[in-house]
């Protein structure tokens, strides 16, 4: 028993350093918005600040879903391609229902949504910056691609009175420059607190 322990204890250590030593993109640029889980606000929350600094500098918007390799469901997708593991559609639509038509309309200079395999963060991330580089202003809506990117600023939203975090939004939550309560309604943060610099958030 002493010797299987052991080797708990050495896979959980190796795990930890690996974890520890991981490399991330770093996208001094860009702002992201996770959320401890659903309706907390994100795409509330991301509007208000692209349509602050849209009038300063063009402002990319970026949403990402991601979905587990298990999930069926991810075939029936629009424009979801299971074979590679992620889809980038960019949004042109401002008047439709999407969250991402709410960025546009909020003054976005484009949007992107992301679906995404969550084996294939890495791989759809660096498609990403192909596709706007690693200058643009950009504010991602999303807990899951942190693993990955390493943002300027990092913000997570959460209702008030709970503890809940969704699996994906727990295991990010160490890196949260700012956990933001949310009553439903408004937000426990002044977006006066947010700047924007030449070079970062």
């Amino acid at each position: 028993m002493k010797r299987q322990s052991e080797s708990v204890t050495a896979s959980s250590a190796a795990s930890n350093k690996k974890m520890a030593t991981k490399k991330f993109i770093k996208l001094n640029r860009m702002i992201m918005i996770g959320s401890a889980a659903r309706n907390c606000g994100k795409t509330t929350f991301a509007c208000a600040i692209i349509k602050k600094f849209s009038k300063i500098t063009p402002v990319i918007a970026i949403k990402v879903s991601t979905k587990k390799a298990s999930d069926s469901k991810q075939k029936e997708k629009e424009h979801f391609n299971p074979v590679k593991g992620f889809e980038i559609i960019e949004e042109h639509n401002p008047k439709g229902y999407k969250d991402t038509s709410r960025m546009l309309s909020a003054g976005a200079s484009k949007v992107f949504r992301i679906e995404v395999n969550e084996n294939n963060l890495q791989q759809a991330a660096k498609a990403l910056l192909k596709k706007i580089g690693r200058s643009a202003v950009c504010v991602c809506e999303s807990s899951s691609l942190r693993k990955v990117i390493k943002p300027g600023l990092f913000l997570m939203l959460q209702r008030e009175k709970t503890r809940y975090y969704k699996p994906s939004a727990k295991a990010v939550k160490k890196y949260a420059d700012k956990i933001i309560p949310f009553d439903g309604k408004n937000f426990n943060f002044p977006l006066s607190c947010i700047n924007l610099t030449a070079r970062k958030w």
